[in-house]
């Protein structure tokens, strides 16, 4: 896997987090956000489907910035081996 896959898989339990802190279900935070319910409902499930869109209406919604709800995930050797490139 790689790390924007990671980094999507990672951000359905800080949502669910925010939510909870925000006494948000679901179906608010689908409303608040203009997703419909069963289409967040689902890319929560399912995170990788979610798009930059989603997710800053998402971060909107739960009135936080948008880096709050995506995990801190380590670089992986591909990311390394880009950034070694660079400065090569």
């Amino acid at each position: 896997m790689d790390n924007n896959t990671d980094v999507l898989e990672g951000v359905a339990e800080p949502i669910r987090g925010l939510m909870q802190s925000a006494g948000l279900s679901v179906n608010a935070l689908a409303a608040e956000a203009l997703i419909p319910r069963s289409t967040l409902r689902r890319k929560l499930l399912a995170p990788e489907q979610l798009t930059m869109g989603d997710l800053l209406a998402i971060a909107r919604a739960l009135d936080c910035p948008a880096h709050e709800i995506f995990p801190i995930v380590p670089m992986g050797s591909n990311a390394r081996n880009r950034s070694e490139k660079k400065s090569a």
